[in-house]
C-alpha cells in the first residue's frame, strides 16, 4: 500500500508537506493494523482522486467487508491521547472547493465517512465512526485560520459521549463498519447507483 497522497490546500499555515506525509504514514500504520489483524472482516483500498478533493492530513481510504463489493470512503483521524481530541473529526477546504457549506454537501454526495481512533499507550483504545452528514451542518463550527473560514470542526458538545471502546479483538469497530457498509449498500440500491 502506498501511504502518500497529494494534499492541496490554500491554507497559509506552516504544515510542510513532509509533516503531512509523516502523519499519513502514522495513520496508515494503524489503519493497516485494523484491517490486517487476525480475524478482521475488513479490507481497505485507496480511493485515488477523491483524496485531493477532501484534502488535509486525515487519511482517506475505502473500507469494505471482505467478500462484499460495497465500500465506504472513510477519513481516518488517529489521535495519540484523549487530550488531542479537540474539534475532531475535521474537514479542510481544498483549492477546488468554494466554502465549507459546499464541502459539507460534497461530503454528503460522495458518502464520506469519518473514523476517529484514539490510542492508549500506543494501542488502539477508542473510536467514533459515522458519516460526516450524520452531524447537521449547523452543529459544526467553522474555523477561520487565515483569511476565510477554511475548516469544519466538531465541537465538544457534539463529540461528547460518542467515543466507544474498540472492544475485544476490535469487535465493536468491526460491527460499526459492517453497520455503516450495509447502510451504504441500501442507500446505493435506493439511489439506483452502481455498487462501489
Amino acid at each position: 500500500m502506498k501511504p502518500m497522497f497529494a494534499v492541496e490546500s490554500e491554507s497559509k499555515g506552516s504544515n510542510p508537506h513532509e509533516d503531512i506525509g509523516k502523519y499519513n504514514d502514522m495513520v496508515l500504520r494503524y489503519v493497516e493494523k485494523l484491517v490486517n489483524m487476525p480475524f478482521s472482516p475488513l479490507r481497505c483500498e485507496f480511493p485515488g482522486k477523491t483524496q485531493t478533493m477532501f484534502s488535509g492530513i486525515g487519511l482517506l481510504v475505502d473500507v469494505g467487508l471482505k467478500n462484499e463489493k460495497t465500500t465506504i470512503p472513510v477519513k481516518f483521524w488517529v489521535r495519540q491521547s484523549y487530550s488531542q481530541l479537540r474539534d475532531y473529526p475535521r474537514l479542510h477546504l481544498s483549492k477546488t472547493i468554494k466554502d465549507c457549506h459546499e464541502l459539507y454537501n460534497l461530503c454528503s454526495k460522495n458518502d464520506i465517512h469519518f473514523c476517529v481512533l484514539v490510542l492508549n499507550n500506543g494501542a488502539l483504545s477508542s473510536y467514533w465512526a459515522d458519516r460526516y452528514d450524520f452531524i447537521p451542518f449547523e452543529k459544526y463550527t467553522l474555523d477561520a485560520r487565515w483569511d476565510r473560514e477554511d475548516r469544519i470542526c466538531t465541537p465538544w458538545e457534539v463529540q461528547k459521549g460518542k467515543l466507544k471502546h474498540v472492544g475485544y479483538n476490535m469487535v465493536n469497530v468491526f460491527r460499526q463498519f459492517a453497520h455503516l457498509i450495509h447502510k451504504q449498500a441500501k442507500r446505493n440500491k435506493i439511489k439506483g447507483a452502481d455498487v462501489v
